[in-house]
């Protein structure tokens, strides 16, 4: 009885003093709890309220990089959505708006297309843009002079193909001296210039169609605006008092013409115009494709082909009549 007694006194003394330590451990705790800064609890959400997304736009975007002077391919660009807060004025909606136009600086990877990012090709020469990025690689451009008759009677527009069809002549010369003949020899007898012939020599003219299905890549003086066609006319685009000039129209007239042509027919053009050929250009279908087959024109062509013979010398010729005087009229009378 008294071992049980003495236990049941020293578990209640072990329980006070856990007691006793679980109080102080909670003062403590308590403590703490007042030092650190109470944290607001975090707004409770509206029920029925949602969160405004920012507004969105589709615009042009390049999904690669494109070159300064490329023409912008439809794989190359695309409708993307952006904030419509953060975009540039001058964006682009549609694809269709961009593809085909060159690009006037390098434009990168993932920019937004703009306005004065790019030039279309109809605008290149009226705003005098840089011509070398419409000429393909297989090209050069040549400029030479144009007339009203050669130029078509300047129907020729930027875009157009045109054949280039050149009329020369022959002439005889001497061998050794390329003196055109007849050659007169001068001085003592053994020259024998008595037996030379004397007058002047007709030229053997001829015609060929030299260059064909040459792209033009523009007409007049380049970046040039449309010149008035009447004195005091105002050309359009541009305002009175010659505000605006520069953005006008591709001149209705021009003396001068700038084709697309292979290496090789650069240097037969060149030819033809340091030989004093006649140049004439024929304006070919939208549709023409095929090269055209044709032959040398001369003298002896025309009489074959259409069967002209040369006329009979006669003892006689035509002329003009002469006018005669006026058969007078009679007078009208007074009655009706």
């Amino acid at each position: 009885m008294q071992r049980r007694g003495r236990f049941f006194i020293i578990l209640g003394a072990v329980l006070l003093a856990l007691a006793i330590l679980g109080g102080v451990f909670i003062v403590v705790l308590q403590g703490l709890g007042r030092a650190t800064p109470e944290t607001p609890a975090a707004e409770a959400p509206v029920p029925g309220a949602t969160e405004v997304a920012p507004e969105t736009r589709d615009v042009v975007v390049a999904l690669q990089n494109i070159g300064e002077g490329e023409r912008i391919r439809r794989e190359a660009v695309g409708l993307i959505p952006k904030e419509a807060a953060k975009l540039p004025e001058h964006v682009f909606n549609s694809v269709d708006d961009v593809v085909g136009k060159l690009a006037r600086r390098d434009i990168n990877q993932k920019d937004v297309l703009v306005s004065d990012m790019i030039i279309a090709v109809e605008d290149v020469q009226r705003l005098g843009w840089r011509a070398s990025p419409l000429i393909p690689e297989d090209r050069v451009a040549v400029a030479f002079p144009v007339s009203q008759l050669s130029s078509v009677n300047y129907a020729i527009h930027p875009g157009d193909r045109v054949d280039v069809v050149a009329c020369g002549a022959f002439i005889d010369v001497d061998v050794d001296t390329q003196i055109k003949s007849p050659v007169i020899y001068t001085g003592d007898e053994s020259c024998q210039a008595g037996c030379q012939p004397v007058g002047e020599q007709v030229q053997r003219i001829f015609c060929q169609l030299m260059v064909q299905d040459a792209g033009v890549l523009g007409v007049g003086v380049w970046g040039q605006p449309q010149q008035a066609a009447a004195e005091g006319e105002t050309p359009e685009g541009a305002s009175e008092g010659g505000e605006g000039a520069g953005t006008g129209q591709l001149p209705t007239s021009f003396d001068t013409i700038i084709v697309m042509v292979s290496p090789q027919d650069s240097v037969v053009l060149m030819y033809l115009l340091q030989n004093d050929f006649v140049i004439d250009l024929a304006l070919r279908a939208v549709e023409a494709a095929d090269p055209h087959e044709t032959e040398q024109v001369t003298l002896e062509y025309i009489m074959a082909r259409f069967r002209i013979s040369s006329p009979t010398k006669l003892p006689y010729r035509l002329e003009a009549m002469q006018p005669v005087g006026a058969i007078p009229l009679p007078e009208p009378t007074g009655g009706q």
